[in-house]
């Protein structure tokens, strides 16, 4: 059955030295598979499999775990590998253990700003007390009104909205005002990239944007969707 899985019913009776890399490593994936231990250790299984083929062993690892209730260890790179197949996430840095929590917790309540980096792409975007005067000040005055201190929010670019004037956003949202800098279409939704002149973030939407390249805009998010860390990178719980 394992080997029907990954498609190799043809190389069961071949040596190591005559698959390639790829094959080896599906061999290796479908033995830890038929074991069905209480406890499986996997370094990166899925590094040199083919895209199709990734997915459908991301679905087949998760049915045997639901199936068998066995514990399974997973080590990769790879963010969205995680997201989809963990019911609790570890994210270490340099050896140390950054956040442990569920794949919605890491993501939506990153502990620190590595977490908050690491995970998401486009890359979260960061507003830094130290940048231009214009986001800066808007950041600073959004911090008084909430009587916080940090030296850093942060918003996913999904959460991202755009308006052409600070009257059009709705009470408690920070605000910059900023330039389109480019749309990036992805097949199935859009990358809004936009600058300060000196910064870039970017926006996402599933809809075709209505701001072009070179609109002067505002991008706004409400203060649910926003992030702030200290001067350590920690995260910061506010009202």
């Amino acid at each position: 059955e394992a080997l029907e899985k990954l498609s190799i019913t043809k190389y069961q009776n071949r040596y190591p030295a005559e698959m390639s890399g790829g094959q080896q490593q599906r061999v290796a994936i479908a033995r830890t598979l038929a074991a069905r231990n209480n406890i499986m250790l996997l370094d990166e299984p899925l590094s040199n499999l083919d895209a199709r083929l990734r997915l459908e062993m991301r679905s087949e690892f998760q049915r045997i775990h639901r199936e068998t209730g066995a514990t399974m260890i997973f080590v990769t790179h790879d963010q969205w590998e995680a997201m989809t197949l963990a019911t609790r996430i570890v994210v270490m840095s340099e050896g140390e253990i950054q956040q442990a929590g569920t794949p919605h917790e890491v993501y939506n309540k990153p502990a620190n700003r590595f977490v908050a980096e690491f995970m998401g792409s486009p890359p979260i975007n960061i507003i830094e007390m130290s940048s231009n005067d214009h986001a800066k000040d808007s950041l600073s005055d959004w911090l008084k009104k909430r009587n916080a201190v940090a030296e850093s929010a942060a918003g996913r670019p999904e959460d991202m909205r755009f308006a052409k004037d600070f009257s059009e956003l709705p009470p408690g949202a920070l605000g910059l005002p900023l330039r389109c800098s480019g749309i990036l279409p992805t097949g199935g939704s859009y990358i809004i990239e936009v600058t300060d002149g000196e910064n870039i973030w970017f926006g996402t939407t599933s809809r075709r944007p209505e701001v072009k390249e070179g609109d002067d805009v505002i991008m706004w998010a409400s203060a649910e969707d926003i992030h702030l860390f200290d001067k350590d990178g920690v995260r910061v719980e506010f009202q």
